[in-house]
């Protein structure tokens, strides 16, 4: 009996020490696996943000191009635009005939042409690769531009205080400005053929002194200015993401303004608003 007993001690002895060995492994291994789960947990989130970086940066490259081409092509046809409108504008002023009157109007034509056929696609790509990026809502602005006097100041309500300037409500003013132009041109053009080709006594002139001509010229200087420093704000935009996304990202624009971009689109704006004529004094000139 007594030799039964120290067996059964001897037993019980050594379950508790299984048991115990058990446990000790299980928790090792617990630790093990639970360590390993976080390793890749960590290393899938910093993929995750290594590819988030990547896209950021394409995107930003992209855009940044995207800025740039819409300049170029932005550049192409208002400068040919307007220079084609002020040649023939002249003409008519200082009554030119013959082959300089008729250069200045196939010019002009040409010119026309290529400014409606690519009005309608530029205006949109302003819209969707430079406003839209940075959350700008052009509508109510591209509505108001529409309806611009062309003879005083045109960026008056364009934009809401402290509010960036919408590129395509600028380009909307210089289309209808060229609109109005245009009409007062074909006027004095219709008035030439219906006195037998020969210009009459009584002629009116285009743009009287001007002024639409002025406008358009101030708002093209702008709308450039301001299409370099969106292609530059868009290259300067920070790269680094939250360590933690917060918001939904689906309703925030990509791109983000900071006080030096304010800075520099107010010098893109501030010759054309303080000038004494063109200015926004020439919105009590009537």
């Amino acid at each position: 009996m007594a030799g039964s007993n120290g067996e059964d001690g001897d037993d019980r002895a050594g379950n508790r020490h299984w048991t115990w060995t058990r446990q000790v492994l299980g928790s090792i291994g617990g630790l093990v696996l639970a360590t390993g789960l976080l390793g890749t947990v960590i290393s899938a989130y910093f993929q995750q943000r290594n590819w988030t970086y990547q896209k950021r940066a394409e995107k930003i490259d992209r855009d940044a191009a995207s800025a740039m081409t819409s300049l170029e092509n932005l550049n192409r046809i208002v400068e040919e635009k307007f220079l084609a409108t002020y040649g023939l504008d002249d003409a008519i002023k200082t009554r030119v005939e013959g082959d300089k009157l008729d250069a200045a109007v196939k010019r002009f034509a040409d010119a026309d042409r290529s400014w409606e056929q690519q009005h309608q696609s530029l205006a949109s790509t302003l819209e969707i690769v430079i406003d839209s990026q940075f959350g700008v809502d052009d509508l109510a602005a591209t509505a108001k531009a529409q309806k611009t006097d062309c003879s005083r100041y045109a960026l008056a309500g364009l934009r809401g205080e402290g509010e960036p300037l919408p590129v395509r409500a600028v380009l909307e003013a210089v289309y209808t400005c060229q609109i109005k132009l245009k009409q007062s041109i074909e006027t004095q053009m219709r008035a030439r053929e219906a006195n037998g080709g020969a210009w009459p006594a009584a002629l009116v002139e285009p743009d009287p002194g001007r002024i639409t001509l002025g406008h358009v010229w101030r708002l093209q200087t702008v709308l450039q200015c301001l299409m370099v420093q969106r292609a530059v704000e868009i290259r300067g935009q920070p790269l680094g993401i939250s360590v933690i996304p917060l918001g939904d990202p689906d309703r925030v624009a990509p791109y983000a303004f900071s006080a030096g971009d304010r800075a520099r689109e107010e010098r893109c704006i501030t010759p054309y608003r303080d000038d004494p004529v063109f200015g926004v004094a020439s919105l009590g000139a009537k």
